[in-house]
């Protein structure tokens, strides 16, 4: 899944809220910052093509520690489920 080619979303399976997505930069995106809040809706297009819509973000969280100064490139967002089952092959 990439949106708009700044960022991937990697599936990271069910919990009892909804869909946990790992939202992450890929290196050669430079000057691009995670700035993902409860209540956005990211507009996402699926890697092959077929389709696009929009996911609405439930929650936010720390994907992984990184000490002060270090750039921040991954975060794990949860969405609703009926929602991301549209983009699931």
């Amino acid at each position: 899944m990439e949106i708009h080619g700044f960022y991937g979303l990697i599936d990271d399976g069910s919990d009892a809220y909804g869909r946990v997505l790992i939202v992450h930069v890929p290196k050669w995106v430079r000057g691009y910052v995670i700035d993902i809040r409860q209540g956005d809706r990211l507009p996402v297009n699926r890697v092959d093509g077929n389709g696009g819509g929009t996911l609405t973000v439930l929650s936010t969280g720390r994907h992984k520690y990184y000490s002060p100064g270090k750039r921040v490139t991954t975060c794990t967002v949860c969405v609703p489920e009926e929602q991301w089952a549209l983009f699931v092959d």
